[in-house]
């Protein structure tokens, strides 16, 4: 749902529908659904006035030939994001230009390429290049991972986030994520080589209330709960390895967001996909015994 609903803010995309590096105008939400105007999530409200930068999460284009030919781009740039911790990278190539997440070792001028073909022989990566999951070694560390060939990136894409390749099994790749989850991946889905970048302003310690409300952060309530020890640190076995699938396949069936509770078939779940802080309580939400 994250990858959907953005409760934090609307962007005024053209009319026309075609992407530009310009920055665009943005409306702030607050935590409410843009049509009904229902409070959805907590903890937001204010924030310093942003522009928007229209990310481009396909590393390969669509219109780019798969026939092995290498494209290359010109980094013009490495540029602050109010939106984001990691810093963008404007790069060019042909009579394109176009942002894209830059990893920590990036810096302006520099020519990075996008591979197509899976070789036999694993290549010796370089950082900031992308290649399909099935041409890099074993022990490679990656980032800005497709979940689907074609889809664009969707793992690893935050500030100071990546994985590593632990196996391959057939046609399909195993990736760790967050030190503690297995994704096995079509070969054939890109990913860039090394860490995300993280700017120096987001890597700084909040520090007052002032820059949290400067930074769209509500104060919190303030009530004091003594701690029980239910959230404390536990033993978990491994979880299983997941296997991504196309997201119109994995979203199929799922309802629509409904922030106010109504009778039907969808059942919306306590998730962290909601929100990162803030959820409405699950007692305020319509889940329908029957079924269960």
């Amino acid at each position: 749902l994250s990858k959907i609903y953005n409760y934090r803010y609307k962007v005024d995309y053209p009319l026309d529908g075609l992407y530009t590096t310009k920055k665009l105008p943005m409306q702030k939400l607050g935590g409410r659904d843009s049509t009904t105007g229902r409070k959805v999530i907590e903890g937001v409200g204010g924030g310093s006035k942003r522009k928007f930068r229209w990310l481009d999460n396909h590393r390969l284009p669509a219109d780019w030939p798969r026939d092995g030919s290498v494209l290359e781009e010109r980094v013009l740039g490495i540029f602050y994001d109010p939106n984001r911790d990691t810093k963008l990278a404007l790069t060019g190539y042909d009579d394109k230009l176009r942002w894209q997440i830059a990893t920590d070792k990036l810096e302006s001028g520099d020519l990075i390429k996008t591979y197509t073909d899976i070789p036999k022989i694993p290549v010796r990566p370089k950082v900031g290049d992308s290649h399909p999951l099935g041409a890099l070694p074993v022990g490679t560390s990656i980032c800005q991972v497709e979940a689907w060939p074609g889809e664009g990136a969707y793992f690893m894409v935050n500030a100071q986030e990546e994985a590593k390749i632990l196996r391959k099994i057939e046609d399909r790749v195993v990736i760790k994520c967050w030190d503690r989850l297995e994704f096995a991946i079509p070969e054939t889905a890109q990913c860039v080589v090394g860490k995300n970048s993280i700017h120096p302003l987001r890597a700084m310690a909040i520090g007052s209330p002032n820059r949290m409300r400067w930074l769209g952060m509500r104060p919190r309530s303030g009530l004091w709960q003594r701690k029980d020890g239910r959230r404390g640190r536990k033993n978990h076995p491994p979880r299983p390895m997941i296997y991504t699938s196309p997201n119109e396949e994995y979203m199929k069936d799922v309802g629509l967001n409904n922030a106010k509770p109504v009778k039907g078939e969808s059942v919306i779940l306590t998730i962290a996909s909601e929100g990162l802080r803030g959820r409405i309580r699950p007692n305020k939400r319509l889940i329908p015994a029957e079924g269960w």
